[in-house]
């Protein structure tokens, strides 16, 4: 428990803010910027060797399928859109 909320005040003082588009030091927003900010989605795509794995299949497998069936593993399937963050 201690060791989680020495990552939380870690991340709070010197982490970077995940949102698409901001960036800043997560020290430096207010607290109505902070929680547009956890708002935001973040800039994630799914890749084919990511949603194979996430069915179940293992490494290998899903590059081994993605072979025979002539998708690129890294292929992104659903991109995000960007966000407009203001």
């Amino acid at each position: 428990m201690l060791l989680n909320l020495w990552h939380a005040i870690r991340f709070r003082l010197l982490g970077r803010c995940w949102a698409q588009g901001c960036g800043r030091l997560a020290a430096l927003h207010s607290p109505r910027r902070w929680n547009r900010c956890l708002d935001t989605p973040l800039g994630i795509a799914l890749t084919a060797r990511g949603w194979l794995r996430a069915q179940g299949l293992d490494s290998e497998a899903a590059d081994a399928w993605c072979r025979t069936n002539g998708i690129d593993p890294g292929a992104v399937l659903q991109p995000v859109p960007p966000a407009n963050v203001a």
